[in-house]
């Protein structure tokens, strides 16, 4: 049990930055096309696999860091999502890190995680390394 949870399913929080809330409206210094993409795949989760429900757009971590989108599968497991739009391979640390850092705050092994990056199209050799870290590339169909 971590910071008096008792569940899977996290705490309450405010976003914590000082632009206001990030929640479907805007991100601290993100482009419209990351936004956009960033909002239509919180909202179609399929792209996933089944039976992901969203938690929070911009969630964040006790550490401050925030995650583009948060998902829980089925049985109550983190899914997290970084989202890229132009350069792919600059989202797999970031992905790393979230895999752990849902693995510390929902208290489950980091393999129980599943962390996913996200975007239009990614490179063979991005993938290949998303793959060796333990994240899932997904090519994401946009309109």
């Amino acid at each position: 049990m971590i910071g008096g949870r008792s569940s899977h399913y996290p705490r309450s929080k405010p976003n914590q930055s000082s632009g206001g809330s990030h929640r479907r409206g805007g991100g601290g210094g993100e482009g419209p096309a990351h936004l956009n993409l960033k909002t239509y795949l919180a909202d179609n989760p399929s792209q996933f696999g089944e039976g992901l429900k969203l938690v929070d757009i911009e969630y964040t971590f006790q550490s401050n860091d925030r995650v583009d989108i948060l998902f829980m599968d089925a049985a109550g497991t983190p899914v997290t999502v970084e989202v890229e739009t132009d350069y792919p391979d600059s989202g797999i640390w970031q992905a790393v890190k979230y895999k752990h850092l849902a693995a510390v705050e929902y208290d489950i092994p980091c393999e129980q995680v599943r962390s996913i990056l996200a975007a239009p199209v990614i490179p063979d050799d991005v993938k290949q390394e998303c793959k060796r870290l333990g994240i899932e590339p997904v090519e994401v169909d946009y309109p």
